[in-house]
């Protein structure tokens, strides 16, 4: 296989970023190789608020996280979707 220039860890819903990349980072035979390059965090556009504020792993992803992609754009109003981007702004 040739060298690859990238890995993706995609982990499940409620998965604490923290751990992972702490994991990634202080790891010598992890860190030797790879470093950490972004935290990409999915929010749904219907459920995201709720569950940000219900759940404290959903509330960790969005605060690693350097970038948000928001799915389900087509479902919720205008004005949801402008809830949630002030919210993500905020943190």
């Amino acid at each position: 296989l040739p060298p690859f220039k990238r890995i993706a860890v995609e982990t499940s819903g409620l998965a604490e970023p923290a751990p992972i990349l702490a994991t990634l980072v202080n790891d010598p035979l992890i860190s030797a190789f790879y470093r950490p390059a972004a935290v990409t965090t999915l929010v749904d556009a219907e459920l995201g608020l709720g569950q940000i504020a219900r759940f404290s792993e959903a509330a960790m992803q969005a605060v690693a996280a350097d970038r948000f992609l928001v799915t389900k754009l087509d479902r919720p109003d205008a004005q949801l979707i402008e809830a949630i981007a002030a919210a993500l702004r905020r943190i």
